[in-house]
């Protein structure tokens, strides 16, 4: 997560364009981001892995999911610049990736691992709705929208950190 936070925040130009102090502000903020979504995130895929009989526990899930998204996370930023189709096939190796590793970590079948998945995919995006609202339909989620916005907002208001 540390190499991935230090390549988003050079992919950003952030830290070209903010100065160091804001993109360190920005790193740590990543990365604390990134570690509470991951246990959010494993927690959410446990539960449907407890419901399709998965018992082997929670840490289990959270190893499956880090390891599963390790390369997407690592390759997404350097192959963004490429081609976004590229980025979409990381992202759907990474969903292969965690179904497999959930079978292995929780001793289930693929059938089943791949249910936990889906069910966790449609959990989240559940969840993503009921946060958003009406907006769901109109925001985008991609990494490059949320830069172009930060960079907006953190060059328009003149916002300043002091450490």
């Amino acid at each position: 997560m540390i190499i991935y936070a230090i390549l988003n925040v050079i992919s950003s130009n952030g830290f070209f364009s903010f100065g160091i102090r804001m993109s360190l502000f920005l790193l740590v903020l990543l990365l604390i981001t990134r570690v509470v979504s991951v246990f959010i995130y494993g927690a959410i895929l446990h539960i449907s892995i407890y419901i399709v009989g998965g018992r082997n526990g929670i840490s289990q899930t959270t190893k499956a999911l880090m390891y599963a998204y390790t390369p997407a996370l690592l390759f997404s930023e350097i192959v963004f610049f490429i081609s976004g189709i590229l980025v979409w096939v990381l992202w759907l190796w990474a969903l292969v990736l965690l179904i497999l590793g959930i079978r292995q970590l929780q001793e289930i079948t693929t059938y089943r691992a791949l249910i936990a998945v889906l069910a966790w995919i449609v959990l989240l995006s559940l969840l993503w709705m009921l946060v958003h609202g009406n907006d769901f339909i109109y925001s985008s989620v991609s990494a490059y929208t949320n830069k172009v916005i930060l960079h907006f907002i953190l060059t328009s208001t003149n916002f300043t950190i002091s450490i």
